[in-house]
């Protein structure tokens, strides 16, 4: 299973990866943000992934947001989720293959979460 969260800065991501995953056949647990809300807060969302993640430690998580330090630093004070920020980006911003991100969360360093 993935679990894919986002705050609004990382809300359109989400949504590629989220079909990409799910074309792929990939079990993904979407926790939101669903809808553009330019008042939520990272932290919701880092509360939210993390319950989901503690109901199965087996998961992946993709957490995508603005710059990733906010959620970076509040997804590692929690127990057993190790995180370290991945650039993605859309369009001409950054670039990344989403395709690579399946065999990324299972091989590379034993990680449990990437954004």
């Amino acid at each position: 299973m993935i679990i894919l969260g986002a705050d609004h800065a990382g809300l359109e991501l989400k949504e590629i990866l989220k079909q990409y995953l799910v074309e792929k056949n990939e079990d993904v647990l979407d926790i939101g943000a669903n809808t553009l809300d330019a008042n939520d807060n990272f932290s919701t969302f880092v509360k939210l992934i993390s319950d989901a993640f503690y109901k199965n430690e087996k998961a992946k998580i993709i957490a995508v947001c603005g710059s990733g330090v906010g959620m970076n630093i509040s997804l590692n004070k929690n127990k057993n989720i190790l995180d370290f920020v991945v650039v993605f980006g859309l369009k001409d911003k950054y670039y990344y293959k989403p395709e690579a991100v399946p065999d990324f969360l299972k091989n590379k360093n034993d990680k449990s979460i990437i954004h």
